[in-house]
């Protein structure tokens, strides 16, 4: 730890520690500062208060503080990724991976989780091979990761609806009980032409969770393919009361909204 002083009061810097542990993040957060009230060199001080910000979503804090940590400390990894997943989480997929690289170039052994944020940093700017690149790597040191596995079964979807649906297919054998999993599953049978299948997945998927608006965008998309206008846009409309989000299949959304429209 950079900066220590005698006049700190390490037990004190521990109770914050406990707190932290316990999600208590206020509590530990008014300790840190008055900690740094006294010695504002603590690297412990700054880096733990950032993480407690960054759980409690308050990233502009949490990168206040990241930032000064660095200037103390520079050779470990972690805080390095703690940056960049912070400006991943505010949407500065760049800055995100500037930051995951250093945290890479730092780090022995090699951390999976590294690489699966940098990959998924490059599926969110379309950059597909870079993002296949990095969350490989991902894979390659831990093929059971089920988040690793399901953005890569994504980055494969429009370049290789068949290895995406492999990808999907091994999500589901590790995780048959989520239904956003078999939501997935049932949509890469979708890409790559098996309608039956696709149906029978979606079927599953609805009757743990009816209220996935992507799930009902995926079967409207799959009643538009059988040209049943009625039942196409009922779950359109589902999905649309559900709130999809159009920044995740906007092209698809588009595409079922104009079959409606037209059909009518």
């Amino acid at each position: 730890m950079t900066g220590l002083s005698q006049e700190i009061d390490w037990d004190y810097f521990g109770q914050a520690v406990e707190y932290q542990k316990q999600a208590k993040y206020q509590e530990a957060i008014e300790i840190y500062s008055e900690l740094l009230e006294v010695d504002s060199n603590i690297y412990g001080c700054w880096k733990n208060r950032g993480q407690c910000f960054y759980s409690l979503s308050e990233y502009n804090y949490a990168l206040h503080d990241f930032y000064k940590a660095i200037h103390l400390n520079q050779s470990d990894s972690s805080l390095f990724f703690c940056i960049g997943l912070t400006h991943v989480n505010i949407g500065k997929w760049n800055k995100g991976i500037e930051f995951l690289n250093y945290a890479v170039e730092k780090s022995y052994p090699r951390n999976e989780t590294y690489f699966q944020n940098i990959g998924t940093c490059y599926y969110f700017l379309g950059k597909m091979d870079s993002a296949i690149k990095y969350l490989s790597s991902s894979y390659e040191i831990n093929p059971e990761n089920r988040n690793t596995l399901t953005n890569l079964a994504f980055a494969y979807q429009n370049s290789n609806p068949s290895k995406s649906c492999q990808l999907f297919q091994q999500v589901y054998n590790i995780d048959s009980l989520n239904a956003q999993t078999i939501n997935n599953l049932g949509y890469s049978h979708y890409l790559c032409g098996n309608l039956n299948d696709a149906y029978s997945y979606y079927q599953k998927a609805l009757s743990m969770d009816a209220k996935n608006s992507y799930l009902h965008r995926n079967i409207g998309l799959y009643y538009q393919r059988k040209n049943d206008i009625n039942n196409a846009c009922r779950h359109l409309q589902k999905a649309i009361e559900l709130d999809f989000i159009k920044d995740w299949g906007d092209n698809e959304i588009e595409e079922l909204m104009n079959f409606c429209q037209n059909k009518k």
